[in-house]
């Protein structure tokens, strides 16, 4: 991949903190440290429930068989390793909770909380009897509110400023806790992102006709920073 040799400055790696190229195209930031690739692309979500940016109930048709047994997975995973540090079960923060799933599945272990930006997304995860606030993360958090666990479930990829959020998670933790992320691996995404589709209209996904949920970002999991 031919990497320009100018660089915008200011933008910086979250991985390795090396500063990033412009890359494929002008929105495209590769690190030429590390095999880390982001954009500057920007998220379009219903935060209002005025507008529908993508078809739900596509979506949710073409996800929730995979969703749910990698949740199954996932709970298992975290219960044996999370513990309480005060509470009757351990807390848990779902950011990005979507319709609201693995707050489902995680139940029985966790008292869970869930945050989702798209209201009409949150409003189906409500629906679901679990806790869901509208908005986004850490903004709809108290100050005080520390969780046991902070999970990220196929979300870090569309945030904007990764950083930031991995440094509210050390402000919404407890002393001994953790977050945990799980994410598509960056080889996965390297066809969609070659033919130029990372952050464009990916009509022939899985998730639906139309679907403009950007990932902004492609990284692998020993890329993360601690």
């Amino acid at each position: 991949m031919a990497i320009s040799a100018a660089f915008d400055v200011g933008e910086q790696c979250p991985a390795c903190f090396h500063r990033l190229a412009v890359g494929l195209f002008e929105w495209h930031r590769p690190c030429p440290r590390c095999s880390y690739e982001g954009s500057t692309l920007r998220v379009d979500i219903d935060v209002h429930g005025g507008a529908e940016v993508v078809d739900e109930s596509m979506r949710e048709e073409g996800l929730e068989h995979l969703r749910q047994r990698n949740f199954q997975q996932l709970e298992a995973e975290l219960a044996a390793r999370v513990t309480s540090t005060g509470h009757p079960r351990p807390t848990l923060l779902d950011v990005g909770c979507a319709h609201g799933w693995f707050l489902q599945a995680s139940s029985a272990h966790f008292q869970g909380t869930g945050i989702e930006p798209d209201a009409r997304v949150a409003d189906a995860a409500a629906a679901r009897d679990v806790d869901v606030r509208k908005g986004f993360f850490p903004d709809v958090l108290g100050s005080g509110e520390r969780f046991d666990v902070i999970v990220f479930n196929d979300v870090l990829e569309h945030i904007p400023d990764v950083g930031a959020a991995l440094r509210a998670c050390h402000q919404h933790l407890l002393p001994g806790a953790g977050w945990w992320s799980t994410h598509r691996p960056a080889r996965a995404c390297c066809t969609e992102y070659r033919a130029g589709l990372l952050g464009w209209a990916c009509r022939r996904r899985s998730t639906g006709c139309g679907n403009r949920a950007f990932h902004l970002r492609m990284c692998t999991i020993w890329m993360m920073p601690a």
